[in-house]
């Protein structure tokens, strides 16, 4: 895999804070061009989120569980397109069971797809097991807590949304690429810095 293959993924806010649109691209500038011109919303944009992942086939997979479980303002169906033969749950349904949205993103090669349904029925089956350290949602929440750090600090120091953040910590969506290393990095920190704090005198 080259540089090449990197696509971003892409989150846009109002100025609230909300999620509007979640999408995917090789090329953000010519895609807020795109979105200026054939978007009715893009006034209300605020702010645009960009995380770099590995290849295109990440990144929409990535898109999927985002808009199935954040449920973005303008996303119209989850993956943009039509779900696969055969699906008879909901997607809203399957966020509450914690399962990969099937539907399969439109705009992708036959290739994309293929490999795109391998790694979903990969995570269908079970959870991958966790090998570079990133503890679990509830274990995120409470490492930053322990610290007496805010979501809002976290998220100016990993240059992302707090929703995000929040998204992280609840298990809704997974930091990607940079970001997942740069947020291990930080929890590794917050979860030193929180060990070795002093500890109130017992007889105090």
């Amino acid at each position: 895999m080259t540089g090449e293959d990197r696509t971003a993924l892409y989150r846009l806010f109002d100025e609230s804070g909300h999620l509007l649109y979640v999408g995917v691209t090789a090329h953000p500038q010519n895609r807020w061009k795109t979105h200026r011109t054939e978007s009715s919303w893009w006034d209300e944009v605020r702010l645009r989120e960009i995380e770099w992942l590995p290849s295109r086939v990440d990144a929409l997979i990535q898109e999927a569980a985002e808009i199935a479980a954040r449920r973005p303002r303008y996303n119209k169906h989850p993956g943009r397109s039509t779900p696969s033969a055969g699906e008879t749950r909901s997607v809203k349904h399957q966020a509450k069971l914690g399962e990969v949205p099937r539907a399969r993103p439109s705009g992708a090669t036959e290739q994309e797809l293929a490999e795109f349904d391998r790694r979903v029925e990969a995570k269908l089956r079970g959870p991958e097991p966790v090998v570079d350290g990133l503890p679990g949602p509830a274990e995120r929440a409470a490492i930053r807590q322990a610290a007496r750090w805010k979501q809002s600090d976290v998220a100016e120091l990993l240059q992302v949304h707090r929703l995000t953040v929040s998204a992280w910590e609840q298990g809704k969506s997974e930091p990607r690429g940079e970001s997942r290393k740069r947020y291990i990095y930080l929890l590794d920190k917050l979860k030193a810095r929180a060990d070795g704090a002093p500890q109130p005198d017992a007889g105090a």
